[in-house]
């Protein structure tokens, strides 16, 4: 897979409760920070929209990455989508779902913000 990740050596062996992004011993870090959902099981509701996200990733690179479906159509609007777009509230989990899909299917995030 072109697209995969190695596992970072700076998180490697880091100590934290629940996979949290940053160390639990940091008394400067975000207790939202520190105690971050560490997979997607363990993401408190919205279940089935991270099933979804999950899926829609695991086909997309069979779909838009094959050179023998390079010269199909993609216009249908029931898909198949080259995009995924997430949308809601504020602290909904939106970032942290993308982040633990993209994370379990060894892949690496560039993450932009308008």
């Amino acid at each position: 897979n072109p697209y995969a990740s190695s596992p970072s050596p700076s998180t490697k062996g880091r100590p934290s409760i629940g996979g949290g992004r940053a160390n639990v011993n940091d008394d400067n870090a975000l207790w939202a920070d520190k105690y971050a959902p560490g997979n997607t099981r363990e993401i408190l509701g919205n279940q089935e929209s991270v099933r979804k996200l999950s899926l829609w990733l695991a086909k997309w690179e069979d779909t838009f990455n094959n050179p023998r479906a390079q010269s199909k159509s993609y216009g249908s609007p029931s898909g198949p989508f080259k995009a995924a777009l997430l949308s809601g509230p504020p602290g909904i989990g939106k970032t942290t779902t993308a982040l633990l899909v993209a994370q379990e299917s060894n892949r690496d995030v560039l993450e932009f913000n308008a």
